[in-house]
C-alpha cells in the first residue's frame, strides 16, 4: 500500500510540473508574439513618389529640389543634397527635434518654372499617409527659395514622424497645393523625406494679468475682488491638481465656496484653460503691502508667481479727485484691445470707480466690470470717449475724470490676394493683357472716391487712404 501511494504522489507532482511547465511556455509565446508585433508597429511602410520624367526632370531641366532647410527646437536640417533622376530621395537619416503646438519654418529651394510647386506634410497618426490634415503648406510661385511657416497640433502622440515634401510642376500634369499628391504620379518633380522627432515640451503656466495692483484700500476693510485667468499646457500627469496659495495673510484667493490662503484646481487632459483666480486685499493698517499668489504642482519646474501689491489708507472724505484719462493705442478696429488706465485721481480708502464710454463725449454708459483703475476694453465699432467716475463712499461724492478719445479705422485685410498662378501671370494680365482695372469711381452720401491709378504686377493694391461717407437707411 505504501509503495503504490508513494508511485502516486511522485506521479502527481510530475503532471504537475509539466503542466507548470507548459503554461510558462505559452506566456513565453504570447510574449515573443506580442513583442514582435510591438516592434513591428515601429516601422511604418510608405508610398515611393514616383514621375513619368524624373530623369530628365532633375538632369536636363533642372527641375528639382536643390536644398533644404528645417528649423527646430535645438537643431536643424541642413539638406543640400543634388537630385539623383529617381524622383524620391528618401533623407529620413536626417532629423530634428520640434515641440507640439510649437511654430517652424522650412525652407524650399526648387529649380523649375513658374508653375513649379510644393506642399509638406507630418504623418502625426503614424498611419503611412499623408492626410489633408496633415497638410503643413505649401508654395506655387516656381524657382527659387520658399519659405513655409507651419505649427505643430498640439494633440498628436510624441515620436518620430515622417515629414514629406512634394514638388512638381503644375504646368504638365501636375498641382497646386493643397491638392499635390504626396505618392506623385506626375511628369516632372521630386519628393524627400525628413525625420522630426515630435516631442511635448515642458509644462508650462501663465497668468493673465501677470500681476495685480489693488487700488487704496481703507486699512481693517476688505478691497474689492480682482481676477487673474490662469492658463497651463502640457502638464505631468495628464490628470491631477494644481495648488494656489497665498504667500501673505493680507492677500486671499476664492475656492468658489468661501475665501482662504490656499486651494487646488482640478485638471485633465494635461491643460488649464482660462480658469479665474479671485484675490483680494486686507490691509491691516495704513501702509504699503506686496506679495505672490502661487501656482504649483502638474510638473512645472518652478513656482508660477503672480505679483500682487496694495496699500492700506485712511478714509476718504469730502470730494475726490477725478484724475486724467489715457487709452492706449488711440486707434484701432473691433478686434483691437484698447487698454484704459487712470492718474492722477484721490488715493484713499473708500475711492471706487467705474469707466464709461460715450460715442459723442455727451452721453455716457457704464462699462460692466470696469471698476479698477486700468481696464482693458476691446469691440470698438465706432469712435468711442472715456473717462472714469471717482466715488468717495464716506461722502458719496463722484467726480469725472477728464475723457479721452479712441479713432475706429478700417480693420486690416484677413488675406492679400494672389493670383493662383504666380506673379509672372499677374504682371502679364497688367502691362500685356490689360486685363485689369482702369478706374474705380464710388459716389457717397458725401464725398466720392475716384481712383485711376494704373494697376501693378502684384494684381493687388491697397487704397484704403482713398474714402467716401456712405449713409444707412433709417427704414
Amino acid at each position: 500500500m505504501y509503495i503504490e501511494d508513494n508511485i502516486s504522489s511522485k506521479t502527481n507532482n510530475s503532471l504537475k510540473t509539466i503542466k507548470q511547465k507548459i503554461s510558462i511556455m505559452k506566456k513565453l509565446i504570447l510574449l515573443l508574439l506580442f513583442c514582435s508585433l510591438s516592434f513591428a508597429g515601429f516601422s511604418q511602410s510608405y508610398c515611393t513618389p514616383t514621375f513619368s520624367s524624373a530623369y530628365g526632370s532633375c538632369m536636363s531641366y533642372g527641375m528639382g529640389i536643390s536644398s533644404v532647410n528645417i528649423s527646430g527646437i535645438s537643431s536643424s536640417i541642413s539638406d543640400g543634397a543634388s537630385c539623383d533622376g529617381s524622383g524620391y530621395l528618401d533623407r529620413t537619416s536626417l532629423s530634428c527635434t520640434m515641440n507640439l503646438g510649437g511654430t517652424y519654418t522650412a525652407t524650399v529651394n526648387v529649380g523649375g518654372t513658374y508653375s513649379f510647386a510644393g506642399q509638406i506634410w507630418i504623418d502625426f497618426n503614424y498611419d503611412g499617409t499623408f492626410d489633408a490634415s496633415e497638410y503643413l503648406g505649401g508654395f506655387s510661385s516656381g524657382a527659387g527659395a520658399h519659405v513655409v511657416t507651419f505649427t505643430l497640433p498640439t494633440s498628436p502622440y510624441p515620436g518620430t514622424r515622417r515629414m514629406r515634401i512634394a514638388t512638381n510642376d503644375a504646368n504638365y500634369g501636375g498641382a497646386h497645393p493643397p491638392s499635390i499628391n504626396p505618392c506623385g504620379g506626375y511628369s516632372y518633380g521630386e519628393d524627400r523625406d525628413y525625420s522630426i522627432v515630435v516631442a511635448a515640451p515642458p509644462p508650462a503656466a501663465s497668468a493673465t494679468p501677470s500681476s495685480i495692483t489693488f487700488p487704496a484700500t481703507t486699512a481693517t476693510t476688505t478691497s474689492g475682488t480682482i481676477n487673474t485667468v490662469l492658463s497651463a499646457s502640457f502638464l505631468t500627469p495628464a490628470s491631477s491638481t494644481l495648488t494656489v496659495s497665498s504667500a501673505s495673510t493680507n492677500f486671499e484667493v476664492y475656492n468658489g465656496t468661501s475665501w482662504t490662503s490656499s486651494y487646488t484646481i482640478a485638471y485633465s487632459g494635461s491643460t488649464v484653460s482660462g480658469v479665474s483666480i479671485p484675490v483680494h486685499f486686507i490691509p491691516p493698517s495704513v501702509g504699503t503691502y506686496s506679495s505672490n499668489i502661487q501656482v504649483t504642482g502638474g510638473g512645472l519646474s518652478s513656482t508660477l508667481n503672480i505679483a500682487v501689491s496694495g496699500s492700506g489708507a485712511s478714509l476718504c472724505s469730502g470730494t475726490p479727485s477725478g484724475g486724467t484719462a489715457a487709452v492706449t493705442p488711440t486707434s484701432g478696429s473691433t478686434g483691437t484691445t484698447f487698454s484704459l488706465s487712470l492718474s492722477g485721481y484721490s488715493v484713499s480708502g473708500g475711492i471706487s470707480f467705474q469707466w464709461q464710454t460715450s460715442p459723442d463725449g455727451t452721453t455716457w454708459s457704464n462699462l460692466s466690470g470696469a471698476t479698477t483703475p486700468t481696464y482693458n476694453y476691446s469691440g470698438m465699432t465706432v469712435n468711442t470717449y472715456f473717462r472714469c467716475n471717482v466715488t468717495c463712499s464716506a461722502s458719496s461724492s463722484t467726480t469725472a475724470s477728464s475723457s479721452v478719445m479712441a479713432t475706429w479705422t478700417i480693420p486690416p485685410a484677413s488675406c492679400t490676394p494672389s493670383p493662383s498662378t504666380g506673379p509672372t501671370y499677374a504682371s502679364s494680365a497688367c502691362t500685356s493683357y490689360t486685363m485689369s482695372f482702369a478706374s474705380v469711381n464710388i459716389t457717397g452720401g458725401s464725398g466720392s472716391i475716384s481712383d485711376a491709378l494704373a494697376c501693378n504686377s502684384s494684381g493687388y493694391r491697397d487704397r484704403t487712404s482713398l474714402s467716401c461717407t456712405l449713409y444707412r437707411s433709417l427704414t
